[in-house]
């Protein structure tokens, strides 16, 4: 009815060196002569679906998943299918919490009189 087969599903999870997950990276589902058969970005949670073949037949051929992120690329031959597991990239993301986040969260514990 759909003209969909959602079988050739890729899970991917991105977190950084902290195990903390990595938002908004480009996640790449490619083949072996490098075209690109699926494209996602990682969500709030790190993760991203890829898929191969959803809308016409399986694709049997070797594949790989890319991650971009801030300039750098990582790259998994052979991902794992979803029903066998997720595909984990750790990667190196520099991440670290705005100097003004600290500050009001320091601000916030302080005594309200010192606010004045």
């Amino acid at each position: 009815m759909w003209g969909i087969s959602p079988q050739m599903r890729y899970t991917v999870q991105v977190v950084s060196e902290n195990y903390r997950p990595v938002i908004d990276a480009t996640v790449t589902l490619e083949n072996s002569t490098g075209e690109t058969l699926w494209k996602a970005r990682t969500d709030n949670t790190g993760k991203a679906e890829l898929w191969a073949g959803i809308f016409n037949k399986p694709v049997k051929e070797k594949l790989k998943i890319i991650v971009q992120y801030k300039g750098s690329k990582f790259v998994q031959k052979g991902p794992t299918i979803f029903n066998k597991g997720i595909n984990v990239f750790k990667i190196p993301s520099g991440c670290a919490i705005p100097t003004q986040l600290i500050l009001l969260l320091w601000l916030t514990q302080q005594d309200p009189w010192l606010m004045r």
